[in-house]
């Protein structure tokens, strides 16, 4: 059965680079895994080094694919589609709006919420792999910067409540005016379009929260807005949403070169990256309180001599992150 391994973290801490060393961990031992990217900037193209572009999944390597989302636009496709239904069917009353759902689609969370769409898909096995038409294995999710994320996240249950809103407003209306929508039709398309919205909506949480399957992971760096940012992302998932993190990745740290390398201060560049070493330290010390007051695994990632771009160099990278003995850790999955 297919897992899912999220990734969210602030723009600039190495969230694509986390997220495509994990995909291609994964792909390497066998497993037939697709990486998904909602970051407008699409990072992943420049992180793997192949373009990727929008649209159909590209095979990268072997049981390797990469796809970036388009979701604006289906966001706009599907409202308008609704609206059209809503317009028919309400059109005859004085005032009503014919762009109400064209408007919502730039309602806040909506293009992510196409998104979790999508990952709704391949969490089902709706959306298959090109090659064999079978589920993928594993789903890694790079998601746009964190407050995109979590609007994302968010948006389902706010989406739901909208939604249930809606409906009582329609009951009104069409109590009010007595008549009943639709009726030559005998199947409302509006209400089934919202139904189905949803049940979607109510389908998704219950993976996010299905810790055998899925695994929210937030990837940071050593500095006080890294941390702010990492300590605000896990405290809302657990009271807001009720989601834990499965893991937090702490990336470019300064590694420790000894006291005697570290005494050579006549050396203007020891010096300034024993300053940010320095400057590192307390940091470092408030994520593992952060963790062990949350029971988060912690991994911390040193700076590489290298730049983690191409597939091999993100194998070598995937190494450091997912080191068998102190890496992060998959969900289970449902056999385990």
């Amino acid at each position: 059965m297919t897992r899912m391994l999220l990734f969210t973290g602030k723009g600039g801490v190495g969230k694509s680079t986390t997220s495509a060393c994990t995909a291609a961990h994964h792909a390497a031992q066998g497993h037939r895994t697709i990486l998904v990217s909602t970051d407008p900037a699409h990072s992943t193209d420049d992180v793997v080094g192949v373009p990727i572009g929008i649209g159909q999944p590209v095979r990268l390597a072997d049981h390797l694919w990469a796809q970036n989302l388009d979701t604006t636009t289906e966001a706009r496709v599907f409202m308008e589609r609704l609206n059209g239904y809503l317009s028919e069917g309400m059109g005859a009353i004085k005032d009503f709006d014919p762009d109400l759902f064209t408007e919502a689609a730039s309602f806040p969370g909506m293009d992510e919420y196409f998104a979790l769409e999508k990952i709704l898909g391949l969490l089902e096995g709706t959306e298959v792999c090109p090659e064999d038409g079978q589920p993928y294995d594993v789903i890694v999710f790079d998601t746009a910067p964190t407050g995109h994320t979590l609007r994302a996240l968010a948006t389902p249950e706010h989406l739901k409540r909208f939604i249930l809103r809606l409906m009582r407003m329609r009951k009104f209306i069409a109590n009010l005016k007595g008549a009943f929508l639709f009726k030559r039709k005998g199947v409302d398309p509006v209400q089934s379009a919202l139904d189905d919205i949803i049940a979607r909506s109510d389908r998704f949480m219950a993976h996010l929260r299905d810790t055998d399957r899925v695994g929210i992971y937030l990837v940071s760096i050593p500095t006080e807005a890294g941390f702010a940012e990492c300590a605000r992302t896990v405290n809302w998932l657990g009271s807001s949403i009720r989601i834990p993190v499965a893991g937090m990745v702490v990336n470019q740290i300064v590694p420790d070169v000894g006291a005697d390398h570290w005494a050579d201060t006549d050396n203007p560049a020891v010096a300034l990256l024993k300053a940010e070493f320095d400057m590192q330290q307390p940091y470092l010390d408030r994520y593992q309180t952060l963790a062990a007051e949350t029971g988060t695994h912690l991994v911390g990632v040193h700076r590489m001599p290298f730049e983690p771009r191409g597939l091999d160099r993100l194998v070598s990278f995937s190494r450091r992150v997912w080191s068998p003995d102190t890496g992060l850790r998959a969900p289970p999955g449902p056999e385990a």
